[in-house]
């Protein structure tokens, strides 16, 4: 004999019936999903505009340099010119360049260093 313990279900099956499992939650794998989507398109994104920022950058340095020698000469033209007129602020040149342009006086003659001076002695 088998020395085996037979084993016999109490419990009785009934053909035809169906247990229904309760649905899973689509919350956690719906997050995930959304999670790694999300950060996909921001990885994307920030690559692609950091990316942008970069030639555009690289452009604007490259038309700086470009302009250095013609800003110095303008930064020299500039320089000359301020000399010119600080060099040029007597009155006899002022009444000149204003007797060539047409101007009129409105107050009177100009007076010169040596009328000054003889007023002063």
């Amino acid at each position: 004999m088998n020395a085996s313990v037979a084993i016999r279900s109490k419990g009785r099956y009934r053909e035809g019936i169906r247990v229904s499992s309760r649905a899973k939650s689509q919350v956690l794998p719906m997050t995930v999903q959304a999670s790694v989507v999300f950060l996909v398109v921001f990885i994307l994104g920030n690559f692609a505009f950091s990316l942008t920022a970069h030639i555009l950058a690289e452009g604007q340095r490259a038309q700086i340099k470009s302009m250095t020698k013609p800003l110095a000469m303008a930064r020299e033209e500039d320089r000359q010119m301020k000399t010119a007129l600080t060099s040029d602020k007597s009155q006899e040149s002022i009444a000149e360049w204003a007797d060539q342009r047409g101007f009129v006086r409105k107050y009177g003659p100009i007076v010169t260093q040596q009328e000054t001076l003889l007023a002063q002695n």
